[in-house]
Order: C-alpha cells, then structure tokens, then sequence
C-alpha cells in the first residue's frame, strides 16, 4: 500500500468547458434576435459580420430552446476562448450543425477552429424548419496552452441572409499526457522493499 502511494500520479479532472454552447442565453425572447459585434452573446464574441439567435418556435433545434444562424444580415462568426485546459491533453471539441433551409437546397460550408486544429463541415439544406436534420461533428484537438479559441465561420454557401445553423457546442476532455514517476519516487519504493526483505529475514 505505501509503495503504492509512492508511485500514485493524479491526473486532476479538467475544468474547462464551453459557456453557453446550446445559445439559450442571450435572446430577448424573439423568435429571431440578430447579435451584431459583440453584442448580447454571453460566453461568445461575435468576430465578424452578425449571427442570429434562432428559437425553436421558428425551427428546430438541436436541443434546448435556441439554436444559432451564423448569418444574419451578413456572414458571420463567433468565437470563445475556453480557459483551464490542461497543456498535452487531447480535447474534443463536439457541435451540431444544419443548415437555413428558407432558400431550398444550398451546401453550406463551416470553418471551425479548436486550438491550432482546424477543418471545414458542409450540410445540404435538404429540411424544413419543423425538421431541420441536423447532424453532430466533431475536431479534436491538443491543448498548447491553458486557454485556447475555439471559433466557428460561415465560408460558403446561400446568401448573407440564409447560412449554417449551429448548436449544442460542447468540449470533453479525451486523454492526459502520461506523466513519468520521478526518479525519486522509484529510491522510495525501492527502499521500502529493501526494509520489508530485512524484516521478513528476521521474522
């Protein structure tokens, strides 16, 4: 049991997390509330263009009450830096996506950034507003720092007016860098069998 304690190394449990992932916080109850800069968007800063604030009585979300338009007027993107990340370990950044389905069927394409990782999704706008189709992606990436930006971007497809819909942003933490047990530790552990064989011989 001592020898055990010795070499024991904790991997404390992440902190970091994604503040307002689902977007039900920031409308003022309209069905459709554009966010221009950055404006009412809590845990989000609006990095270019203008986003809308969509609730389900207009569509469909993903879960919850309130989904995103990333263009509203104009094309737009969102950012957050999410803080307490642990150097090394792997995250796995987690989103669902659909599409504006108001101007029939249109590929829309997503940027999204997780840390230094970076990959675009598509979604064909093929639903409707009572059954948007909305499909779960994920980009995992490894922590280079404490804080890093997770950021998603309208690149292409439809109008200004009609883009990808996002929703139920989440992180979880994937795996730890194994952490090796200081040479220290190892003497303890050795010493300790040393006096256990000296005290089993003289038993």
């Amino acid at each position: 049991m001592v020898a055990a304690a010795a070499i024991a190394v904790g991997t404390g449990a992440s902190a970091a997390t994604i503040v307002n992932g689902g977007f039900e916080s920031g409308s003022d109850g309209s069905d459709v509330f554009s966010v221009i800069g950055s404006g009412p968007l809590p845990g989000w800063t609006v990095a270019s263009g203008n986003v809308e604030i969509i609730s389900n009585n207009y569509w469909e979300s993903a879960e919850g009450g309130y989904s995103l338009d990333l263009d509203g007027v104009l094309v737009g993107s969102i950012f957050q830096d999410v803080t307490g990340l642990n150097v090394g370990s792997v995250y796995r950044l987690g989103f669902a996506m659909s599409s504006n389905p108001n101007e029939g069927v249109v590929v829309h394409t997503l940027g999204v950034n997780a840390g230094p990782a970076y990959q675009t999704f598509t979604h064909t706008a093929t639903g409707s507003l009572q059954n948007m189709e909305w499909t779960y992606h994920s980009l995992d990436f490894t922590a280079m720092s404490s804080v890093e930006r997770v950021m998603f971007t309208s690149i292409s497809g439809g109008t200004s007016a009609a883009g990808p819909a996002l929703d139920d942003v989440t992180l979880e933490l994937i795996s730890t860098p194994k952490v090796p047990v200081p040479a220290s530790a190892l003497l303890l552990v050795t010493a300790i069998g040393g006096i256990g064989a000296v005290r089993r011989r003289k038993s």
